[in-house]
């Protein structure tokens, strides 16, 4: 059985997640950014802490840090 032509193609993948991203931060962001603050908050940050926020999306818990 073949499943080359079932899998989406690279190009295809592309095209779909550039299609989302402009109502992504218009949408998402503003959903995360409470929870962002919430999880900052409880993870004690302060000045100097080295913070890495791994696929980062937005950034809104990355901001949420600064």
């Amino acid at each position: 059985m073949e499943h080359a032509a079932t899998q989406p193609r690279t190009e295809q993948i592309r095209h779909a997640w550039d299609a989302l991203a402009d109502g992504y931060d218009t949408h998402v962001t503003p959903m995360h950014a409470p929870l962002a603050h919430e999880a900052v908050d409880h993870i004690a940050i302060q000045p100097g802490t080295r913070f890495l926020d791994v696929a980062a999306g937005s950034g809104a818990l990355g901001l949420a840090a600064a």
